[in-house]
């Protein structure tokens, strides 16, 4: 029988998709109706773009047809924005809320990747791309720590803003690293009311020695919604008790794991989430024990640097993505990088055998 999905869902994956555009969380709108109603009355060349507008053209994604639909949906349009990311940030994210007599929802909302190139945090360098591999040793990571710092800063913008005694239900939420970041805040703030993370990572085995009492505390606030191909939300450690939703994604047709791990694939031309499947696909069973495996053993090979590893392999991530595909290769190129997918390619048919023995999780 299918799992039941919040009833908000759907409009956090819409909330989700906008933080991919920066101009919604740095261009002073009050309403994200006002952001819509820009982004429609542009040329489509002038129009900004998600990141995943070189793998498909956001046209032909479905991208600018659904910002299109949403702004016929009031539910979307009339949410008031009252705190955006600053240049500091290391997150597309804004605060939305929509007022109802006495209660009112808010909407905490953290984009995905946007940070191509490197910067100093009160942690020392890093990228963002550096930050998601390195989730996979650390226990806590520059950039989730970070996210923190904005959920305290929107939580009290919209008390500010709602009329004194309004009560609040606060819903967290992103895409991709988004959906990570909505995890994590989740897992400190017992403010946060429900989280709804789209094909967000999980955490390292480190994380859950540290913060498991924290972990499993929350876990009954969170619901995890990936594609049943997934490559991002089924690598390391889900948090325990947490749901697991897998849809039947699709991208115009298209159902390649790159593809699905965009997010308008998890929905139709009416961003009417898709049909759930039945259970998870024998490619994201395989991810969820290699992404976990591979750096376990590399732990306990002695001449392996687990992570500086990691940082090699994401700032190779980072500079091809960058179009500099040379430094990319110098990057993966590196000693620890090598023996990293080594340590991957030697365990992945092991893995495979295991993932088809394993019940897919529903």
């Amino acid at each position: 029988m299918p799992a039941m999905l919040p009833n908000d869902a759907a409009a956090a994956l819409m909330l989700s998709l906008l933080a991919y555009l920066p101009e919604i969380s740095h261009g002073g709108y009050r309403f994200v109706g006002e952001f819509l109603d820009s982004y429609c009355l542009m040329p489509p060349a002038s129009r900004p773009r998600t990141m995943f507008n070189g793998l498909c053209r956001d046209e032909c994604s479905g991208v600018a047809e659904l910002i299109s639909c949403l702004r016929q949906r009031p539910e979307i349009r009339d949410l008031r924005i009252v705190c955006d990311s600053r240049s500091e940030d290391r997150y597309n994210c804004f605060c939305a809320v929509k007022q109802t007599g006495e209660q009112a929802e808010v909407f905490v909302v953290f984009g995905g990747n946007y940070r191509v190139g490197d910067y100093t945090s009160a942690y020392g360098r890093i990228s963002t791309w550096r930050d998601n591999l390195v989730g996979a040793y650390d226990s806590d990571t520059p950039e989730q720590r970070a996210a923190l710092v904005f959920y305290d800063r929107a939580l009290a913008a919209a008390r500010a803003f709602l009329p004194k005694g309004t009560a609040c239900s606060v819903t967290v939420t992103g895409h991709s690293k988004g959906g990570n970041a909505a995890l994590y805040v989740t897992v400190f703030r017992d403010s946060v009311d429900r989280c709804i993370s789209f094909d967000g990572q999980g955490f390292s085995e480190r994380f859950m020695r540290r913060h498991r009492k924290r972990a499993e505390r929350a876990g009954g606030r969170i619901v995890s919604i990936l594609p049943s191909r997934s490559i991002v939300g089924a690598s390391m450690l889900p948090i325990p008790g947490a749901q697991r939703i897998y849809l039947k994604a699709e991208l115009k047709g298209r159902t390649s794991a790159l593809y699905c791990h965009i997010p308008v694939s998890l929905a139709d031309e009416r961003g009417k989430l898709r049909p759930q499947a039945g259970r998870s696909s024998l490619l994201t069973r395989t991810v969820e024990l290699l992404s976990v495996g591979a750096v376990r053993t590399a732990e306990k090979v002695g001449f392996i640097n687990t992570r500086r590893g990691l940082l090699h392999l994401g700032a190779a991530l980072q500079y091809i993505f960058n179009d500099n595909i040379r430094r990319g290769l110098a990057e993966l190129l590196s000693a620890d990088a090598l023996a990293l997918l080594a340590i991957a390619v030697l365990r992945l048919p092991a893995d495979v055998i295991r993932a088809i023995f394993r019940r897919g999780q529903r």
